[in-house]
């Protein structure tokens, strides 16, 4: 049945395991390539980046739902300590016909990364690949299928905030966005410029990322980007620069400082 949360199988921790957050990009934009929602590619990005989880210690679930006209995706989840927790996301879906290195191989590299780097500490983090993010008609509102899905049966009181890395992996401008400034989003600004003094706000007027799912449920959410992403979208997105990806995994240790 594909209702709920499903333990994953621990055979399948058998597949292949990667180390670097650019090997993770590679793997999902080359080895895998486009991951369309509802495709075999997208769910064997997501039984792969499940694994990784589970091999860093979390505990994973895969939460399926449907899309219409497309027939499934699905969320992966790890978690570890007790709730409430801290939500950090990325969607790991493509366009039809682009690999997405940028969008958003570059997110989910970075947030394997922290998560490895966090793992068995004992903090209440719960980190989230999204399926279904992309637009999948020309119709605005027919996108971010797995983040409203999740914002919309979360528990009350089990997540405290919510941040989103989305293409952090290209565009010369750090920006953290949101729908309307709040108290996460105060957090990684002051975060991010202690990285790079460069850093701004801008807000994100229509809601453009897994962000918006969140905000409007009442999360404070914020979303880290690079941009402009010069292969948005397009066959061209193949490629990511190791120093932004590392750039922003330190900002997620700064935003997220953890225990002493």
């Amino acid at each position: 049945r594909n209702s709920g949360w499903l333990e994953l199988p621990h055979c399948l921790l058998a597949l292949l395991l990667l180390g670097s957050p650019m090997e993770t990009v590679h793997h999902l934009s080359l080895a895998i390539g486009p991951r369309p929602a509802g495709s075999d590619s997208e769910q064997l990005a997501a039984t792969w980046l499940a694994d990784q989880l589970a091999a860093a210690g979390y505990t994973v679930e895969i939460d399926t739902f449907p899309v219409p006209g497309r027939g499934v995706s699905r969320n992966v989840i790890g978690t570890m300590g007790a709730s409430p927790r801290r939500l950090i996301g990325a969607h790991y879906d493509t366009k039809k016909r682009s690999p997405g290195a940028d969008d958003n191989a570059s997110g989910c590299a970075v947030i394997l990364e922290f998560a490895r780097r966090r793992a068995r500490s004992g903090e209440p983090l719960a980190f989230v690949f999204f399926g279904a993010e992309e637009m999948q008609t020309m119709r605005f509102q027919d996108h971010h299928y797995g983040s409203r899905h999740l914002a919309a049966r979360l528990p009350a009181g089990m997540i405290e905030d919510v941040t989103i890395v989305d293409m952090i992996g290209m565009g010369k401008d750090l920006r953290v966005r949101s729908l309307t400034i709040n108290g996460q989003v105060e957090r990684m600004l002051l975060a991010a410029r202690r990285i790079n003094k460069n850093a701004l706000y801008m807000p994100d007027r229509s809601g453009l990322s897994d962000h918006e799912s969140f905000e409007r449920r009442g999360y404070h959410a914020a979303w880290l980007e690079r941009r402009p992403s010069p292969f948005y979208h397009s066959p061209q997105d193949r490629v990511v620069r190791q120093e932004y990806l590392d750039e922003a995994i330190r900002i997620l240790e700064e935003t997220f400082p953890g225990k002493d």
